[in-house]
């Protein structure tokens, strides 16, 4: 591994993540629906409505996934940041972890099974990340 890359490693690993209370839900609407006022993220594409809830009670056309719990990046990121989502991801990878993960204009947002919460938690705290007690 170069410099550069243990540079950027090394930076990656020591970022401040912030765990949100709450479980979540994700669910999958077709193309054009709306989510609930009170959802956490609502993103669309030309095939489908993603709706991040709380709630547990999806529209019976919605498909299902969850519960979640779910971190974002305590910090905003340059739009030029490279390997933040892989590093994290790589981590969570590593410890058998699936993610749902999103983005909005400042951050990263990633999503662990609610069952695989503190072994996420524990893997992130011993690559370095902080916020993961």
């Amino acid at each position: 591994m170069n410099s550069a890359a243990c540079y950027e490693v090394t930076y990656h690993c020591r970022m401040q993540l912030q765990w949100f209370k709450g479980v979540y839900w994700a669910w999958r609407l077709p193309a054009g629906a709306t989510g609930p006022d009170d959802a956490f993220c609502v993103m669309r594409t030309p095939d489908e409505t993603t709706v991040i809830t709380l709630s547990d009670d999806p529209p019976v056309e919605a498909r299902t996934s969850g519960p979640w719990r779910m971190f974002r990046v305590d910090d905003e990121l340059p739009h030029d940041a490279i390997g933040i989502l892989a590093a994290l991801s790589r981590v969570l990878a590593d410890a058998r972890i699936p993610i749902l993960a999103f983005g909005s204009f400042d951050t990263d947002y990633v999503c662990v099974p609610g069952e695989l919460q503190r072994i996420a938690r524990k893997a992130l705290k011993e690559a370095g990340y902080r916020g993961c007690d």
